[in-house]
């Protein structure tokens, strides 16, 4: 079983976060904490039995398989969070010294995750956190990796801004419209974008999401045209996104905006 897990970590759930959080730590790092969580091992292996035994016309079964894949995707994600996955600092290495390329990474995907889960969940961050990485190459980081990390500070800007508060919209419309500009047709951040779309729009929507099923007009301009979009988009990546992983991020988004409005 632990090699089963093992293939289909790999095959699909590794993969998939890597390429949520633009990273390669879970396909590079990951595997021991994974093999040290039994009681994630468990609930990966009553996933993998329960995909085996459950027909796919079985519909019941199917969205009980969803509910439990979302559940062990977000706790793969998780093990970043795991004190073992601490990089110790280089042997006499002063207080502040520059952080190793592995302490980077892990604390770049530590907040990047941060970040993402207050997006889904509606929460809010004290100020920008994707500031505090202390890049140390900054100005001789390769031309995609600038957009890569420009994009996650905008993420991160995001969720940093109350918008009860004065200019907090305005703020909010800013960050959302110089983020589109840096998707460059990647797809987990057209899912992140659309995720904060949501969160912005849908909030003072009163129709959304249960009623919300059809485009207001062509006016891309138009915040319930962009919502409707972002609303179907995140839906229809539920199905059929590259990745597994994505596929039960979409559907945490989803689920989120109908406990919001219980």
């Amino acid at each position: 079983m632990l090699n089963e897990i093992s293939i289909l970590y790999y095959k699909d759930y590794a993969q998939g976060m890597d390429a949520l959080f633009e990273t390669n730590w879970y396909i590079t790092r990951s595997r021991d904490l994974l093999h040290a969580d039994k009681d994630l091992l468990e609930l990966f292996a009553f996933l993998i039995s329960l995909m085996a035994d459950t027909k796919t016309e079985d519909f019941k079964g199917q969205n009980a398989i969803k509910s439990l894949e979302a559940k062990v995707t977000w706790r793969l994600m998780c093990l970043c969070r795991q004190p073992a996955a601490d990089v110790p600092p280089l042997p006499n290495a002063q207080p502040g010294a520059p952080l190793t390329q592995a302490g980077e990474q892990i604390l770049e995907l530590r907040i990047r995750l941060d970040v993402f889960e207050h997006a889904l969940t509606n929460r809010f961050t004290n100020g920008n956190i994707t500031a505090t990485i202390p890049y140390n190459s900054r100005d001789r980081m390769p031309s995609l990796k600038k957009y890569e990390v420009d994009f996650w500070h905008l993420v991160g800007e995001f969720v940093s801004i109350h918008q009860d508060r004065p200019l907090g919209s305005i703020d909010a419309d800013r960050c959302l419209a110089t983020a589109r500009t840096s998707l460059g047709q990647l797809e987990n951040r057209d899912i992140i974008y659309s995720i904060l779309i949501a969160r912005h729009f849908g909030g003072r929507t009163a129709q959304f999401p249960h009623s919300f099923n059809s485009v207001f007009n062509n006016d891309e301009s138009d915040e319930r045209t962009k919502l409707f979009v972002a609303k179907k988009f995140l839906e229809d990546e539920s199905q059929r996104a590259t990745h597994q992983v994505m596929q039960r991020v979409c559907n945490l988004a989803i689920a989120c905006w109908h406990v919001a409005r219980r």
